[in-house]
Parts: C-alpha cells; sequence; structure tokens
C-alpha cells in the first residue's frame, strides 16, 4: 500500500533466505527445497521475489545491494534515503551458520553497468535467475502522497 501511493519511505529488506535468529527456520525468499526444522522435508514453495513485489506494487526505486560489496551498498542505501517517494532496497546477506548464501551469491552477483531505462527493462532485470543483479533496478520520479493530500511537502 505504502508503494502504490508513493509514501516518502524507505524500506531495507535484511534477506539471508533463512530466519537465522529462530534457528533456522524457512522464510518467504528460501529457496525451493531448502530443509530446516520447520520443514524436515524441505520447502515445497518457490521463494519470494521482492523486487518484482516491489515493482509490481509501483515503487518508484527499487534497488538491491549485497552485503560483501561494501563500497558499493552505502551508495545505494544513500541514493535510497534521498530519494522522494517510497524507496527499497533489497540487501542479500550472507548466512554462513544456517544457509550458506555466500556461496551461492558471490558468484552470482553482477553490478548492474546501468539503470534499466524502463519498468519492462528493470522487470526482466528483477526476474533473472542466471545472476543477482545489484544496484538501482527501478528509479521515476513521481508525486508523493503527502504532497497530493496536503499540497505541501513533507520533509
Amino acid at each position: 500500500m505504502f508503494a502504490k501511493r508513493n509514501a516518502d519511505i524507505t524500506v531495507i529488506l535484511h534477506d539471508n533466505g533463512v530466519y537465522g535468529l529462530t534457528t533456522e527456520q524457512f522464510t518467504p525468499t528460501s529457496q525451493k527445497g531448502f530443509k530446516g526444522p520447520s520443514m524436515l522435508r524441505g520447502n515445497i514453495e518457490e521463494p519470494f521475489n521482492p523486487l518484482t513485489l516491489m515493482l509490481g506494487s509501483k515503487a518508484t526505486f527499487v534497488a538491491r545491494g549485497y552485503l560483501v560489496k561494501l563500497d558499493h551498498l552505502p551508495d545505494i542505501m544513500v541514493q535510497a534515503l534521498e530519494h522522494k517517494g517510497f524507496s527499497f532496497v533489497d540487501v542479500l546477506q550472507p548466512c554462513v551458520t544456517f544457509n550458506n548464501t555466500y556461496k551461492k551469491y558471490t558468484p552470482l552477483v553482477e553490478i548492474l553497468d546501468h539503470i534499466p531505462s524502463s519498468y519492462e527493462e528493470a522487470a526482466t532485470t528483477a526476474k533473472r535467475s542466471d545472476k543477482l543483479p545489484i544496484d538501482i533496478i527501478y528509479r521515476m520520479e513521481k508525486q508523493c502522497i503527502t504532497r497530493n493530500y496536503t499540497g505541501i511537502s513533507i520533509q
């Protein structure tokens, strides 16, 4: 709802595909087949793609970062915070204890060489499964809901 209405909010998702604090429970982003105490036979669901959800919700800033790329991630977060409107950053975080996503993510992470120029290109980028693209996936300027209702911009 906040994304659709373009509320001036930044959401940062810490995504490692496991609920580590509850000792290895599967999450909506866990890979199909992931085994843990809550799914002894393995997760039967396809993993959830946070980027496509946010794009489908009409978020005006969608990005992904990787915690291991510390020279890259802070800039994405700053741009998300400075964006006027709803911004979303999916941060891939390795969990080497319960779901070694470091081994999975590191060879697949790829920094984009440009921001996709259209919604369609952003959606295609977000759906990639051969690589994990990181950087700004989609950005557009649109009036914030606070401006629409009050006639003033809340800083």
